[in-house]
């Protein structure tokens, strides 16, 4: 991976972004990522040099590392993606028809496929490490993943269920156009309730999220189960879940 010393000037800070581990900083189509000392590690940068090989038209990867003026490390450039914003707010403000939001999902089912398949584990999977516009969406903040080469097999099949009820949760959020369910899960009775009303597939996807049912042997195929969902079914089950 090039590396390029990181210059101040010219560039504008983002003071809304939401990340309380780094600063963020944009210059025309660029974004610079500088993270916080107690954050950069050579584990991390290895991981950040892997990811700029990478290219997925869903995930947002690093261009080339930075350096500070005494040329350590300190953090990396990315493409800045106009005209997106965090899924959170735009789910919070906009309604995506149905059938684009079906799609949201199954490119987000791809990024995480495309980095399962070249060995790499990302955990932190929530609404605001996706963009999101009402063409699709990215995922973002890769550098917090890990190499399975570097994890044990015991980590790996619980970072495999993290990722799987992640992805389960992501998806529903965009199935029901609703971000709150990622901060305010229903109780068992609505679950349940909503449950008997589902067909298998229909069913899977709720008791990924609810119910803890994750599996650790590999990343699970949401997309079979979000396409047997209709607008009326989905309709249906925001209404047992109370969401609005």
């Amino acid at each position: 991976m090039e590396y390029k010393t990181f210059n101040l000037k010219g560039t504008r800070e983002l003071t809304d972004s939401h990340h309380s581990e780094s600063r963020i900083f944009i210059k025309g189509s660029e974004l610079f990522k500088i993270l916080n000392g107690d954050k950069i590690t050579s584990k991390r940068k290895e991981t950040i040099e892997l990811l700029s090989e990478f290219s997925n038209p869903f995930c947002v990867f690093p261009n080339y590392g930075l350096l500070n003026k005494k040329g350590d490390f300190c953090g990396y450039e990315m493409e800045y993606q106009y005209n997106y914003t965090i899924m959170l707010e735009y789910l919070s403000h906009n309604y995506i028809p149905f059938e684009i939001r079906k799609e949201c999902i199954k490119m987000l089912c791809r990024a995480i496929d495309y980095l399962e398949r070249n060995g790499i584990s990302f955990i932190d999977l929530h609404s605001e490490n996706i963009l999101m516009n009402d063409k699709g969406i990215k995922i973002i903040d890769l550098d917090g993943s890990i190499p399975y080469e570097h994890i044990s097999s015991y980590s790996k099949n619980a970072r495999k269920a993290i990722t799987n009820m992640r992805l389960a949760l992501m998806s529903l959020s965009l199935l029901f156009n609703n971000p709150i369910i990622e901060y305010n899960f229903p109780n068992d009775s609505e679950v349940n309730k909503l449950l008997k009303s589902l067909n298998k597939n229909q069913a899977e996807i709720i008791k990924k999220v609810f119910t803890y049912d994750n599996g650790t042997d590999t990343i699970i195929d949401i997309e079979e189960d979000i396409d047997s969902y209709d607008e009326e079914k989905v309709e249906y089950a925001r209404h047992i879940l109370r969401l609005r």
